[in-house]
């Protein structure tokens, strides 16, 4: 069954895609800059603090609009439990998303070239950026804009992470986690799962012979998920050695600025003489065992008496 949806604009869809990345371009690129100008300048205290904001400020914009044009698809395919072929085409939206994410690409590269070129890492920046611009121009050549629309809800990690570069009070390296393996990591594997079956390979693309109802099969996006997962496995597991590197470090501090309580060395003027052996009739006859002590003198007493005055040093905690 064909759940194509015909568009709602009378554009062809080369047209349509084009006008769609043309307008993500320049309101992303108005957003940017906007940000640079009002609210991480340049000309701060701070300038690499600004430089490092303005880094997550596309990546910020661009997520959470994925996070939000996913929604529809991922409401379908939990409905249906899992069938990738009832899941609604929607043209329009999957065009759209697919056009903003490239035109997000594109300018991460160009304004991360302008304005924080030291802080882009060739791996996760140029490689990523460049492999994920051909291989989005080719779904969209194709027509697959749904089934890249329905895996973009995978960016929710990655917006809850740039907010927290941009608002370091809303960080939390448990809440980042957690939303990471259950998209990128649990999600991830699930939609790898439906579209390497023989059922989703014929039925996921929706895709039919022109003028029939019958399926092409395709391994595209069993391809291109499956591709995806060995950086997000990467992605995850460099997280969790991060935090726990942090929470050594955190406990390493509490560790160093507590007091020191060492017991100081006992005085020999303090050990007791060793006990004489008396006899039984004397120990009846005694009130008490006869063991003769050596008691110290006043000074020496004094000298050896541990100080009560203790500093307590502040415990320097480690931000999240």
């Amino acid at each position: 069954m064909q759940n194509a949806t015909s568009s709602l604009l009378p554009l062809s869809r080369p047209t349509y895609v084009l006008v769609a990345f043309t307008l993500s371009l320049f309101g992303q690129s108005a957003i940017y800059l906007c940000a640079c100008r009002y609210l991480f300048p340049t000309s701060s205290s701070d300038a690499l603090k600004a430089a490092k904001a303005r880094a997550w400020v596309l990546t910020a914009v661009s997520s959470l609009v994925m996070t939000l044009c996913s929604l529809p698809f991922v409401s379908d395919f939990v409905r249906h439990g899992g069938d990738v072929a009832k899941i609604e085409r929607r043209e329009d939206l999957a065009r759209a998303t697919g056009s903003f994410f490239v035109a997000y690409l594109i300018l991460d590269l160009f304004w991360g070239w302008r304005h924080y070129r030291s802080l882009m890492n060739v791996l996760t920046g140029w490689i990523h950026h460049t492999a994920y611009t051909l291989l989005l121009s080719y779904i969209l050549y194709v027509d697959f804009g749904h089934v890249f629309a329905l895996a973009a809800f995978m960016e929710l990690p990655t917006f809850i992470l740039a907010l927290a570069m941009l608002v370091p009070a809303t960080r939390s390296d448990a809440l980042f986690s957690t939303v990471f393996f259950l998209t990128r990591i649990a999600f991830h594997a699930v939609l790898i799962a439906f579209y390497s079956t023989t059922y989703g390979r014929l039925h996921g693309t929706q895709t039919f012979i022109p003028l029939t109802t019958t399926p092409v099969p395709s391994l595209v996006p069993a391809l291109a998920l499956l591709a995806a997962a060995p950086l997000h496995i990467s992605w995850f597991t460099s997280s969790i050695r991060g935090q726990l590197k942090r929470a050594r470090r955190a406990r390493a501090a509490v560790a160093a600025a507590l007091p020191s309580e060492s017991t100081p060395p006992l005085s020999p003027f303090l050990l007791p003489a060793r006990a004489h052996l008396i006899s039984a009739s004397s120990y009846f006859t005694a009130h008490l065992p006869s063991l003769s002590l050596s008691m110290p003198s006043a000074v020496a007493a004094r000298s050896f008496r541990p100080s009560t005055n203790t500093f307590r040093h502040p415990i320097a905690m480690e931000t999240l």
